[in-house]
């Protein structure tokens, strides 16, 4: 399931000073992928802008607006990064890449482990 989602606010807010800036550079999209819901996977669609910022004394000249409440720099929401982690630990890669398709959760055996930290043995 596809859902298209676009931030409405006329300005956005450097990342580096937080002052805002209108003037609008221009727009990409991004995807993020979501926890399923009824099985079925959930991916957000973003179109985001990139601002031009003229303030001399910051030292962004151009910033993108963030989605913090969705993800800030990341591919998939936090919730299903929680729930990836989660599977890692418990069954590790094979086992839980299966149980994660079952649940609507599409992600690799590969990819699973890698988002579980290594433990060093000690």
């Amino acid at each position: 399931m596809d859902i298209s989602v676009a931030p409405v606010a006329p300005s956005a807010a450097c990342p580096v000073c937080g002052r805002s800036s209108r003037r609008i550079h221009s727009r990409y999209a991004r995807k993020i992928a979501d926890l399923p819901w009824h099985g079925t996977p959930v991916v957000f669609r973003a179109r985001v802008r990139r601002f031009f910022y003229d303030e001399t004394s910051c030292e962004r000249k151009i910033f993108c607006e963030r989605l913090p409440e969705v993800a800030a720099h990341a591919l998939k929401t936090g919730w299903l990064d929680g729930a990836l982690l989660l599977v890692a630990f418990e069954l590790g890669g094979r086992a839980g890449s299966r149980l994660a398709a079952e649940l609507g959760l599409l992600v690799s055996r590969d990819s699973l482990l890698r988002t579980a930290p290594h433990c060093s043995a000690g």
